[in-house]
């Protein structure tokens, strides 16, 4: 949820402000259509994970992944 709203926010913001596109022709769409395409995708693989497989995959009283040291040890390596 977290990443698709931060590409949300910068797909808009490369739609309206021009500081992030490079002088020439090809910053005048491709990197739109990159960025939408990255959205699509992250928007397409949350539904897969919360709506799609959810009731086929999830077994949520036998799962034992600890999700909140997960969490940590991929913000400590984002950080790195």
């Amino acid at each position: 949820m977290i990443a698709e709203c931060a590409l949300s926010l910068i797909f808009g913001s490369r739609l309206i402000y021009n500081g992030y596109q490079p002088v020439g022709m090809t910053g005048n769409w491709f990197f739109q259509s990159i960025d939408l395409f990255a959205l699509a995708v992250a928007t397409w693989l949350l539904y897969q994970i919360f709506v799609q497989k959810r009731v086929a995959s999830s077994v949520e009283n036998v799962d034992t992944c600890p999700i909140p040291v997960l969490i940590g040890v991929c913000f400590l390596l984002g950080c790195a």
